[in-house]
C-alpha cells in the first residue's frame, strides 16, 4: 500500500478549490478573527490534509499555544484603537491634540486663533513699522548734523578757553599800568607793543607828550602866582586851569595816542589824525610861548609885563614858562618830520592812496544805485 505522504501546498492557488484564495489582510495575523473566516486553506470544511483541527500534523502547534495571544497582534490592535478614537476626536470637532485624552494631554501650550492677527493688521503694521523706520532716519540725520554744530561751537570755545588761559598764565599780560600803578588808567609798553624799527621814535613822542604835560602844569602855577601878585587878571588864570585839564587829556588822546596806534595796528587813518592834531598842538605851543594877555599863557609878553611891574618872582616863572614852550613847539616841529619820513617809509602814502581810491568808488558806486 502506498500512501501519498506528500502535504499539499497551502500557497500553491492550483491545489486550492475554487471558491478558496489567499487573502494577506491587514488582520491576517489576529488569530482570532481569522478563524472565523470562510475559505481559507485552514478551515475545517475543506478536506485535504489539514482537514480537521483535531488532527495534529507537523505544521499545526499545541493548542495551548494557539490561544495566547501574540505581542506584535496586541500592538497592531492597541493602534488601531487609538485611530478609531482620534476619529472620533475630528468628528466632534476637537482637535489631535485637545482634551485630556490628546496625545499631549496638557493644551496651555495651544495658540488661540482669535490672538492671531490677521492679514489685514499684518500689512498695516508693516506699514506703520516702514513709517517709523524712515522717520527715525530723518530724526538721525538731524540729530548728526545737530551734534556736528555742536561738536564745532565746542571746539571753537575750547579754543578760546585755551587762548584765554594761556593769556592768563604768561607774563606779559595785558593789564592797565598807566600813569602809575596805584591808579591804572590803561596800557601802555613801547617794548610789547610796538615794532622795534619805531620804539626809539615812539619813546621820544613820549618823551614829548609828558614835557607837554609839565608846560601846562608849570603855566598854571604861573599863572596863579601873576593872579596874586596883581599882574594877571581873572580870565587868565581860569583859561589857565582850562589848558590843564582840556590840554593834558587831548594831549594825550588826540595826538600821543593817534601815532601809538598807527604805528602798533599799521592804520593808515591813525597816522593822518596823528598829523592834523599834533600839526595844531605845534600851532598851540606857538601861541603859548609868546604868551598873548588875556589868552591864558605865560610866555614872552606876560613875562616882559612881570619885570616891568617889578614882580621878579613871576617873571622868572613867566621866563621858565616860555622857555619849556618854545623848547616844545622846536621838538614838535622836529619830531613833525621825523614821524612824516617815518610813514613814507613803511608806504602809509600808498596805502592811503588806495583807500582813498576805495572810498571814491565806493561813494560813486552808492550815487549811481
Amino acid at each position: 500500500m502506498s500512501e501519498n505522504l506528500e502535504a499539499p501546498n497551502p500557497f500553491n492557488q492550483h491545489q486550492l478549490e475554487s471558491g478558496d484564495s489567499l487573502k494577506f489582510e491587514g488582520g491576517f495575523w489576529d488569530e482570532p478573527q481569522a478563524q472565523q473566516r470562510n475559505g481559507s486553506a485552514y478551515d475545517e470544511d475543506n478536506n485535504n490534509a489539514y482537514g480537521s483541527s483535531n488532527n495534529n500534523n507537523a505544521y499545526d502547534e499545541e493548542s495551548d499555544k494557539q490561544n495566547k495571544p501574540n505581542a506584535i497582534t496586541n500592538l497592531f490592535n492597541n493602534m488601531k484603537e487609538k485611530l478609531k478614537t482620534d476619529n472620533n476626536d475630528n468628528d466632534n470637532d476637537n482637535g489631535a491634540y485637545d482634551g485630556d485624552d490628546g496625545a499631549y494631554g496638557d493644551d496651555s501650550w495651544i495658540v488661540d486663533e482669535a490672538s492671531k492677527p490677521s492679514k489685514s493688521e499684518g500689512k498695516s503694521s508693516n506699514l506703520l513699522t516702514t513709517n517709523q523706520i524712515s522717520m527715525t532716519h530723518e530724526q538721525l540725520n538731524k540729530k548728526e548734523a545737530y551734534l556736528d554744530r555742536r561738536e564745532q561751537q565746542l571746539l571753537e570755545r575750547k579754543k578760546r578757553l585755551a587762548a584765554v588761559k594761556h593769556e592768563l598764565n604768561s607774563t606779559n599780560i595785558r593789564r592797565d599800568n598807566w600813569p602809575c600803578t596805584y591808579y591804572p588808567i590803561t596800557f601802555h609798553s613801547i617794548q610789547q607793543e610796538i615794532p622795534p624799527h619805531a620804539r626809539s621814535h615812539m619813546k621820544r613822542m613820549y618823551t614829548l607828550v609828558l614835557m607837554t604835560f609839565f608846560c601846562f602844569i608849570l603855566n598854571t602855577f604861573a599863572q596863579l602866582i601873576l593872579y596874586f601878585t596883581d599882574v594877571g587878571t581873572d580870565s587868565d588864570i581860569l583859561l589857565a586851569v582850562l589848558y590843564l585839564f582840556c590840554g593834558v587829556c587831548g594831549a594825550w588822546r588826540l595826538w600821543y595816542r593817534q601815532i601809538y596806534y598807527g604805528i602798533r595796528d599799521r592804520k593808515t587813518l591813525k597816522w593822518w589824525c596823528f598829523f592834523i592834531f599834533f600839526f595844531a598842538h605845534i600851532g598851540f605851543c606857538i601861541v603859548m610861548t609868546i604868551g598873548i594877555e588875556g589868552w591864558g599863557g605865560a610866555g614872552i609878553i606876560t613875562m616882559v609885563d612881570a619885570f616891568n611891574s617889578k614882580k621878579s618872582f613871576a617873571g622868572f616863572f613867566c621866563l621858565v614858562c616860555s622857555c619849556l614852550w618854545s623848547i616844545n613847539a622846536l621838538g614838535s616841529c622836529f619830531y613833525m618830520k621825523r614821524s612824516w619820513i617815518l610813514f613814507k617809509q613803511r608806504g602809509g602814502i600808498e596805502a592811503s592812496q588806495g583807500a582813498l581810491a576805495n572810498a571814491v568808488a565806493q561813494h560813486a558806486a552808492e550815487q549811481l544805485v
